[in-house]
């Protein structure tokens, strides 16, 4: 199980929290943990012990090599103290006959020696009379004290005593002790099963031998299991307190109970039956560690009784169960919820594993949600119901602490995570995620507030103004959440009925009560005062993209649903636009292409030399628009100049700045780039702008256009300065000033290479990263495509834009275009050169401080 290697940002509200950790959260990419957490001296490999970085398997071969050595050794000691002896009637017939001749030969002058003829004499005579009878009785006896070589394999023949009940069925090949002490099967299938049970660790792994019963390691009970499993040794050990920890070993086990040689057994039946193995499950008084696990075996009679494989299991210790939760439960890792819909946020400490430091963090998260609701006078919060806090740890040395925060346990469905890898100084760490608890609330918290009802105003209580003001919130009887906007209407659109009532308030009942209502214009009968009976227009503005605008009637009062409009930040969503293209056949000489928008649909127009179609009507007389840009006037004027050859020619002239003509332009910065060589993969995946919102930048000024392109060399000179564009990051801020009037004005970046981003609106003052942009165009290598977004801006307002350009690596080019609602451009970069355009609506800095929030200074920015 992989395990994200960063998070998702955590919420505004963790960031109290964050403070009173010992260690901030950062806000790392989404769905991974974040391991710059881990101090820099935990992830070097000198400060861990060296002995648990190799693959134990080897030196576990060479412990169970050792064992048998021992056991062979000690068991032919054995047979040299007591030998099995062979009875003197194993000779032949034929061959006592000799023997006795050879005796009878000697001459005898000793005592002894007459006593030793005689009995020679005796034997040969028996042999005479019964030579035949005897060479049957000596060849039965023979095949009777054969004896089988130390460690053979078993066999179950003339085994009938204490059948051993061994539930296993596997058995080494070939099935000797050597072989079991060596099987591979068995080791690895020990090492995969490393992983812990949920609510333990593990002490080892892969042992040689079994636990031995001492002070430290006091046995409970002993039982099989029918596979390798250490969850079916948890469920015994999980419901008794006294059971601190068990081990589960692969046991060599006789069939039937083996048999010593000895009088009754003389011949030694049975004392090497055939062997199976047995798994087995050791529960235990306190925990078990390597060094307890020396009992090798033993031999009863030929059948030699041994252990390999044993991994040792101790429970951690349960933490206390936190006031208003329930009893922490052990997982068996960290919960895979980063990024899920119930994911709140984390925080990470080097201090002590604290279950109640994480109970407080999810109490004070809740608390402030809370009372931020209250303040909105909304009705409901997020509320902190789980959390899951777990250790951090590398080759088994802690490092630190995990608390995550979770509204609901439905994220226990995502499963759990087990380790997480991370690359420092290129080389690879792999962390465990241990001792992993998850504690629920008491009582879930569904986050919702019961409001205090008082009242409904009347009189000039009643009034929009007396209710808030413009931009507060209000909670209608029937607790839906409206917006409030005094003196703004969205005028003759979007109505979908109307009702007579007292006053502005009572508007908010009345929409609630209207079929896809969502919201209203109240419009008083005394229009010389926001009191007192009037209409309620009832308007559908559920994903209206256009926002309020100024009443021409000041006592008009607006509200709408807060979940289902926009309102003033309506026109800043971004809208995708459609392309339609058309070819056409025109007098010229060459190939034309012009680009013109129709709200969300744009059309590319490309006309091609050839006969200009005609028709039989009288044709239309052909219109030229001179469009003047003038700092003076307040609104849109259309004047005919006059007719000059069959032609009309008008002169628009538009609005701009009143500061526009002098100063206008972009501010820019440059920069070096921190992450050079990635464009090479798609969408340059390692490009973080975010970087240089701390960076002091090499150069800054301000632009009258916005393009750069330069080639694969050392110098290139861009905005006047001489630059290599090869490792060039450019930032511009700037304002579009709404001088065209209200309507949809068009963003587009038509190539770039390496990687340009575009944010319009609030987060292009702060908050910007890669992930919230509003376009973002890369290089592929392959023809690209202009990518473009429609903002519908009102007439005259500023509004702030930032875009971001960065070149990886050899040649580079940047292209933006800025269009107004009838397609004029208030920005073009010429392709592929360091020339451009801007006009006076695009400004460095308002006219006046206050008009639109201010950019901060290069190299401080949020």
């Amino acid at each position: 199980m992989r395990v994200l290697a960063g998070l998702v940002p955590a919420l505004a509200a963790l960031t109290q929290i964050h403070a009173q950790s010992t260690t901030v959260a950062l806000q790392p990419a989404e769905g991974q943990i974040d391991m710059q957490q881990v101090p820099d001296d935990k992830k070097n490999l000198q400060s861990i012990p060296a002995t648990t970085i190799n693959n134990p398997r080897p030196k576990q071969l060479a412990v169970g090599s050792s064992a048998w050595s021992s056991f062979s050794s000690e068991k032919s000691a054995e047979r040299a103290r007591t030998p099995v002896t062979t009875a003197t009637t194993t000779t032949s017939t034929k061959k006592a006959a000799s023997t006795t001749k050879k005796i009878t030969k000697k001459t005898t002058t000793k005592k002894g020696a007459a006593k030793t003829t005689a009995k020679a004499n005796k034997t040969t005579a028996k042999a005479k009379g019964k030579a035949k009878a005897t060479s049957k009785k000596q060849k039965r006896q023979a095949t009777a004290t054969t004896i089988a070589a130390i460690g053979a394999a078993g066999t179950n023949q003339g085994c009938s005593i204490n059948a051993q009940k061994v539930q296993g069925t596997y058995t080494p090949t070939p099935n000797t002790p050597q072989q079991f002490l060596a099987d591979p099967l068995l080791y690895n299938t020990a090492a995969d099963k490393w992983l812990p049970p949920a609510g333990y660790w593990t002490s080892f792994q892969n042992a040689v031998g079994q636990t031995v019963l001492t002070q430290n390691s006091r046995y409970i009970l002993y039982y099989q299991v029918p596979t390798y499993d250490p969850t079916l040794c948890a469920v015994a050990c999980d419901p008794r307190d006294e059971c601190r920890g068990f081990n589960l070993y692969y046991s060599r086990s006789p069939v039937w109970e083996p048999l010593y040689r000895n009088a009754t057994n003389p011949n030694g039946t049975c004392s090497n039956p055939v062997a199976v193995t047995e798994i087995g499950c050791g529960l235990y008084f306190d925990w078990i560690y390597a060094k307890d696990s020396v009992n090798y075996g033993q031999w009863r009679a030929d059948f030699l009784l041994t252990t390999v494989g044993n991994n040792g299991y101790n429970k951690n210790t349960v933490p206390s169960r936190p006031t208003n939760y329930t009893q922490p439960k052990a997982l068996i890792g960290a919960v895979n919820g980063f990024g899920a819909p119930e994911y709140i946020g984390y925080t990470y400490s080097t201090a002590a594993f604290d279950n109640d430091k994480c109970a407080a963090q999810c109490n004070t998260y809740t608390a402030q949600q809370k009372q931020y609701a209250i303040g909105n006078k909304t009705t409901t919060y997020e509320a902190c119901n789980y959390f899951n806090a777990f250790n951090l740890t590398y080759q088994g040395t802690y490092q630190g602490s995990y608390c995550v925060l979770y509204n609901d346990t439905s994220v226990l469905s995502n499963g759990y995570m087990t380790y997480t890898q991370t690359v420092y100084n290129g080389v690879t760490y792999t962390y465990n995620l241990t001792n992993s608890f998850g504690t629920e609330l008491y009582g879930k918290d569904y986050g919702t507030i019961t409001p205090a009802w008082s009242a409904a105003p009347i009189g000039n209580a009643a009034a929009c103004s007396a209710l808030g003001g413009t931009g507060t919130t209000l909670l209608s009887i029937d607790r839906a959440n409206y917006t409030i906007a005094c003196g703004y209407d969205v005028k003759n659109a979007y109505d979908i009925g109307n009702a007579t009532v007292s006053d502005y308030y009572s508007c908010f009942d009345a929409c609630d009560g209207f079929t896809g209502c969502s919201g209203f214009a109240f419009l008083p009968y005394n229009t010389a005062a926001e009191t007192g009976a009037g209409t309620c227009y009832f308007k559908s503005l559920s994903g209206v993209s256009v926002p309020p605008t100024v009443a021409s009637i000041p006592a008009i009062g607006l509200a709408w649903l807060t979940s289902s409009y926009a309102g003033f930040n309506a026109g800043k969503k971004v809208q995708t636009i459609t392309y339609t293209t058309y070819t056409t056949a025109w007098t010229g000489t060459t190939t034309a292409t012009t680009t013109s928008f129709n709200d969300l649909t744009g059309y590319i127009i490309i006309q091609t030399p050839g006969l200009k179609t005609t028709s039989a009507a009288t044709a239309a007389v052909p219109t030229v628009t001179q469009y003047t840009d003038s700092g003076t006037l307040a609104s849109i004027t259309s004047t005919t100049v006059g007719t000059t050859s069959g032609t009309v020619t008008i002169r628009t002239i538009y609005p701009t700045p009143a500061c526009g003509s002098a100063s206008y332009g972009a501010s820019y910065a440059f920069y070096s780039n921190s992450y050079m060589g990635g464009q090479n993969t798609k969408s340059y995946p390692l490009y973080s702008p975010t970087v240089y919102k701390t960076k002091v930048p090499t150069a800054t000024g301000i632009t009258k256009y916005i393009a750069e392109d330069n080639t694969d060399t050392t110098s290139t000179t861009i905005y006047g300065r001489a630059v290599d564009g090869r490792s060039l990051v450019i930032q511009h801020t700037f304002y579009v000033y709404a001088g065209r009037g209200s309507g949809r004005y068009y963003f587009q970046i038509p190539y770039t290479d390496d990687i340009q981003f575009l944010w319009v609106g609030d987060y292009a003052v702060s908050g910007w990263n890669r992930t919230n942009n509003d376009l973002l165009q890369f290089w592929t290598g392959n023809p690209q495509t202009p990518v473009t977004a429609g903002f519908y801006l009102s007439a005259n307002t500023w509004t702030p834009v930032r875009v971001h350009w960065a070149n990886g690596g050899g040649a580079g080019d940047m292209q933006l275009s800025i269009i107004d609602p009838l397609g004029n451009y208030l920005a073009k970069s010429d392709a592929y050169a360091n020339s451009g355009y801007l006009s006076p609506m695009i400004n460095a800095n308002v006219c006046t401080a206050g008009q639109a929030a201010a950019f901060p200074a290069w190299g401080r920015e949020t």
